[in-house]
């Protein structure tokens, strides 16, 4: 879900992360030797980037929760003021 949003709305973003990705496993190859771990650290990233991406959400979603019980909670309370109030002239 994280990748399907990056991919719509920062495909020219993504399209640079992964040119930078690559770059820095051809780098790393041309360091210290072809070896599979240099694949996995391009696949690594974009994990770490999916996961922050996604707890970033799950928290907004949270914080957005909180603030719509705040609301309700003093809808509730301004509404029993409102009606324990009784008008005699």
């Amino acid at each position: 879900m994280v990748f399907i949003y990056l991919e719509t709305n920062h495909a020219t973003e993504m399209q640079e992360l992964n040119q930078l990705l690559d770059e820095q496993v051809e780098i790393s190859k041309q360091l210290y030797g072809e070896d599979s771990k240099h694949e996995a650290y391009k696949q690594t990233k974009l994990n770490d980037l999916k996961k922050r991406m996604g707890n970033a959400v799950l928290t907004e979603m949270r914080e957005q929760i909180r603030e719509d019980r705040a609301k309700r909670i003093n809808q509730q309370k301004q509404g029993r003021k409102h009606s324990n109030f009784t008008y005699a002239p």
